[in-house]
């Protein structure tokens, strides 16, 4: 059996920018900023689409949206 080391991404810094997902459930606008204003008072920019507020049924978009946004958020350095 062979073990993998774990891999550890470096810290975040300020001035770093954080891209946000909904890979599962919609929710509001007016909801999400509280967060980003955490976020930013702690130096950090944040990134998210319109898209992050689609609906599909309960969901934050259909599978095929979430995903490639998700993936366009992995992909972007």
């Amino acid at each position: 059996m062979s073990f993998h080391p774990m891999v550890r991404p470096p810290a975040l810094r300020p001035g770093d920018c954080i891209g946000l997902a909904a890979p599962a459930s919609a929710f509001q606008e007016e909801d999400l900023a509280a967060g980003v204003g955490v976020l930013e008072a702690l130096g950090f920019r944040v990134h998210y689409t319109p898209r992050l507020f689609e609906k599909y049924y309960y969901l934050a978009g259909s599978d095929a949206a979430r995903a490639a946004e998700l993936n366009a958020l992995f992909a972007d350095p």
